[in-house]
């Protein structure tokens, strides 16, 4: 049993009583002494002012719910311990943000750990260099399988720093390894491999054999030997999480044009995170029954104690009702009849606009259409004429120009469509409730298919997973894949980002397209949301596709800008409202 701290935990018996509270952490079945030795050790580190250690032993116990099945108890603490860090001023909230990332991380659920690791690295102390060698080393390893080429970068962010500290500077060389074998770099990969051995073997009095398996995994793989390969694996240490452990494995059978073998270790994968996230899952309900019925018991508790309090209250609400009823109706009259002018105002507005439109719009679309209809006539001409002899080859080619020529009239004709509809610029209702991570990730995933090798699709968020908001879904989807084919259509290399986050003030979500193509000039900045206006007159379409992703953004109450201060190509920003 645990020890008051007022009566026995002492100087003298502390190490003797932190040794059993660590062999409490392993134990099983003892949960009850944990959590009361605990509490003691947190007393006795506030008797003492030791605010570092109290905070630590307060992880501890966040750590040891997670490690025991009790994940919702886990994040709840979690919440408990930055809102009390804030009350009291302790500002070392990376350590929770840390705990919460690899929370997540264990159960595969990447995107929230990615999220919680840059939260624990946008809060760590920039002098605080082994901390912020420990989050970029944790980044790093979260990515270098699914996404070597942010690992990397990752990874390089301590490569010089690393050198002071022997265990840091082999986990980077591990990295460096593991993101090499992941890209099938594999001259890369041996290099970094016996770069990892040579500096393993002169601080091996300093150092434990941590990777050394995985290591000599790749080298056999990178020799082809990949039987072998997967054989080490079995006998891997506990360096990574099993889940990384398989994605390894899946890494090594695609390179051995295995498929079949590597979509098994997939479907292992896809159970492991789908039997653990049920798990959770299932552990919250149970939580929040238990915290249901235990207000329900309070609420019938106070029950009798407010039944006067009620009587007296629907009283004064009737009298009040009655009064409110009056001044509703008068209101209400009132309302209606601001609307009416409202609806009449925008109506004529409505048309004058499309007076003046309608010249411009027939010039601007018959020089668009007529182009690519000559160049079609033409064509046809030559392959009718029998006088003209033509290869296979040749009359492949015509007809390829001419089918070039038929979409570049249809995706003009899409955008007169578009524009025409009504609902795509005046009548978007918000009754559609969304949650952004999960459209935009899919939006720009279903892209990879549709750049060269020379680009990167990222989607990157600072929202949790279940944040959502009240928009028009027809209307986002619209007005983000505009800014992605946008992309897409002007970026010849590098990569295009996606990303979500909140507003500075939290009332609106913002959403943009980062990417690295031609950009705008600067003198054109001003016009790119005009109708029919197109800062490369020789791409296809009409000039419309801006236009019309604005008028939707500001119908759903928010707006489309460009980020003027972005040069290394050309940024949009989507805002939407959030309450």
């Amino acid at each position: 049993m645990a020890v008051a701290a007022s009566e026995k935990l002492n100087h003298n018996n502390f190490e003797a009583i932190f040794k059993n509270y660590l062999e409490l952490y392993n134990s099983v079945g003892k949960e009850k002494q944990f959590y009361q030795l605990s509490h003691d050790i947190k007393e006795y580190y506030l008797d003492k002012g030791m605010l570092d250690e109290y905070y630590k032993t307060e992880l501890n116990e966040l750590l040891y719910d997670n490690d025991h099945g009790h994940s919702y108890e886990a994040m709840q603490k979690a919440n408990d311990m930055l809102q009390k860090m804030r009350n009291e001023g302790y500002n070392h909230f990376e350590i929770v943000y840390a705990a919460m990332g690899n929370i997540f991380e264990l159960r595969g659920c990447r995107q929230m750990a990615q999220h919680y690791y840059l939260e624990a690295i946008d809060n760590t102390d920039p002098r605080d260099e082994i901390t912020s060698i420990g989050m970029y080393s944790q980044m790093a390893t979260l990515l270098m399988f699914t996404e070597p080429n942010k690992a990397d970068k990752w990874n390089e962010k301590y490569a010089s720093s690393s050198l002071q500290y022997p265990h840091y500077h082999q986990l980077y060389l591990f990295i460096k390894t593991m993101i090499a074998f992941a890209r099938n770099e594999r001259d890369s990969c041996m290099a970094a491999a016996s770069a990892y051995t040579a500096y393993h073997k002169a601080n091996e009095k300093q150092l434990e054999d941590f990777g050394k398996t995985l290591i000599e995994c790749v080298r056999e793989a990178c020799k082809n030997n990949y039987d072998k390969s997967l054989q080490l694996l079995e006998t891997a240490n506990n360096t990574i999480d099993s889940i990384s452990l398989n994605d390894l494995r899946i890494i090594i059978c695609k390179q051995a044009g295995r498929y079949e073998q590597a979509l098994y270790y997939a479907k292992q994968n896809a159970l492991r995170i789908d039997s653990l996230n049920t798990d959770l899952f299932i552990n919250n309900i149970n939580q929040l029954y238990a915290d249901t019925n235990l207000a329900k018991l309070q609420a019938k508790t106070n029950k009798r104690n407010m039944l006067l309090v009620t009587i007296v209250l629907i009283l004064a609400f009737i009298i009040i009702a009655l009064l409110v009823v009056y001044a509703s109706i008068w209101k209400k009259n009132r309302k209606q009849l601001t609307e009416k002018n409202k609806q009449l105002q925008t109506a004529l507005s409505m048309a004058e606009e499309s007076d003046k439109m309608k010249t411009e719009f027939v010039r601007n679309v018959s020089h668009e259409i007529r182009t690519p209809l000559n160049a079609i006539n033409g064509f046809n001409e030559i392959l009718n004429n029998n006088d003209i002899e033509l290869s296979e080859e040749e009359k492949r080619n015509l007809l390829e120009r001419i089918e070039l020529n038929v979409k570049s009239i249809t995706n003009i004709i899409d955008e007169m469509l578009q524009m025409a509809e009504k609902k795509s610029a005046n009548f978007y209702n918000k009754t559609d409730t969304i949650l952004p991570n999960q459209l935009l990730s899919a939006l720009i995933y279903s892209r990879r298919n549709s750049v060269s090798a020379n680009i990167e699709l990222y989607y990157t968020t600072k929202v949790i997973n279940r944040f959502s908001i009240q928009t028009n879904e027809e209307g986002l989807r619209n007005i983000v894949n505009q800014l992605i084919n946008n992309a897409i259509k002007f970026t010849s290399k590098g990569y295009i980002e996606l990303h979500c986050e909140e507003s500075p003030d939290k009332k609106h979500l913002l959403i943009s397209v980062t990417d690295t193509g031609s950009g705008i000039m600067p003198e054109e900045q001003d016009k790119i949301f005009e109708q029919f206006f197109k800062a490369d007159a020789f791409s296809q379409g009409i000039g419309l596709g801006l236009t019309v992703s604005k008028k939707i953004a500001q119908k759903l109450g928010g707006d489309l800008i460009l980020d003027k201060t972005y040069t290394q190509g050309s940024r949009f920003i989507l805002s939407l409202p959030i309450g």
